[in-house]
């Protein structure tokens, strides 16, 4: 896997014509969904600190 700075593909979803600015928006809170699932499953398993994973 290879990953670019964030910087640079902030900058690639700017340029993006306008209509795919949902797509795109999509596609990054199904990244930050999947990155999270994996940190609960990994990092916070059973002692998490984290307000935003207690909210329940």
């Amino acid at each position: 896997m290879v990953r670019e700075p964030v910087m640079y593909q902030g900058g690639q979803i700017a340029s993006l014509p306008s209509y795919e600015y949902m797509k795109a928006f999509r596609v990054l809170i199904s990244t930050f969904s999947i990155a999270d699932t994996r940190r609960r499953e990994t990092e916070c398993r059973g002692q998490c600190g984290h307000s935003w994973h207690n909210l329940t």
